[in-house]
């Protein structure tokens, strides 16, 4: 019986980094990887030089364009955000339309907007113009329910009646204008 081969190494040889593969020419959505940089992100991934669709350039990490779907420069969210702009009404960064909505998302699984369960605890929080409001955290659904209703109603409220009385203010204006070829 044959003994095993020493190792000379902790193990590290052995487990391949594809940190350092090379994707050179492949296509991640409208991104193509060029060229290796000799930066690194702050996990150790190579960053990579890559040329989009649009003719941007960019320069990605090896993990956000591998794990992460990195699909783009830049260009595939504001081409998106634009073709929204028609649908939704946004002001000052905050979509009235999902405001005044109350559709919860497809992933809720509490049945409460807002309210996710973390840990054995119920957390509430609320977002507005990008920003995330913690509102705390709760034994019951119930209790981050009334959290998430009573910041939703100081928040909605008055962004919705302030856009309302806006657009009424201006409808009047806007019917008024006559344009001429």
């Amino acid at each position: 019986m044959p003994f095993p081969r020493r190792k000379t190494h902790c193990g590290c040889r052995s487990v391949k980094n594809n940190a350092r593969s090379d994707i050179a020419g492949q296509r991640f959505g409208r991104l193509v990887a060029q060229s290796p940089t000799d930066r690194r992100d702050e996990k150790g991934s190579v960053i990579w030089h890559c040329r989009c669709d649009c003719g941007n350039e960019a320069d990605v990490s090896y993990n956000s364009l591998v794990y992460c779907n990195q699909k783009s420069c830049g260009c595939q969210k504001k081409e998106h955000d634009k073709a929204l702009g028609g649908f939704l009404v946004h002001v000052d960064g905050t979509s009235i339309d999902a405001l005044k909505s109350s559709k919860l998302p497809s992933n809720n699984t509490t049945g409460v907007k807002g309210v996710y369960l973390v840990k054995g605890r119920y957390l509430a929080k609320i977002v507005f113009q990008h920003r995330q409001y913690f509102l705390g955290t709760y034994a019951s659904v119930g209790e981050a329910a009334e959290a998430r209703k009573k910041a939703e109603e100081a928040i909605r409220g008055e962004v919705i009646r302030f856009y309302e009385k806006w657009s009424e203010k201006r409808l009047p204006i806007l019917s008024g204008r006559r344009i001429t070829p």
